[in-house]
């Protein structure tokens, strides 16, 4: 009787092992690709990203780059900073387009090619 209990106890802790293994798995985030690239004056880096569903644009550089940033907004990137006495700004675009948001609030989609460059205004 002892042995019936005990084997009957292992089934059970498999059972509930087993449904939290699974639910787990279900769980996990799904993960997503993008295009970032960084245009320097001297070179352009550009790959391919990975990130979750929620991410921002921000959180994406940040994951791939070294960042500065003020109020949300960027101010150096890799360590190549803007120069407000040049009236030179870091902006993005995203699939061609000026972002219309800053770096914290725009979120990232499947397949956005996302790119930071140097800006001087006149």
């Amino acid at each position: 009787m002892k042995k019936f209990l005990v084997a009957l106890s292992l089934v059970f802790v498999f059972l509930g092992l087993t449904a939290c293994s699974q639910q787990e798995t279900e769980t996990a985030e799904k993960t997503y690709k993008a295009n970032l690239a960084v245009v320097f004056t001297q070179d352009t880096t550009s790959q391919e990203v990975v990130f979750e569903e929620g991410d921002t644009v921000m959180d994406v550089l940040e994951e791939y780059h070294q960042v500065e940033e003020t109020n949300g907004m960027v101010t150096a990137i890799d360590g190549v900073s803007q120069d407000p006495a040049t009236n030179t700004y870091w902006m993005y675009t995203i699939n061609g387009e000026l972002a219309e948001k800053g770096a914290e609030s725009q979120l990232v989609a499947e397949g956005d090619k996302i790119e930071f460059y140097l800006e001087t205004f006149e």
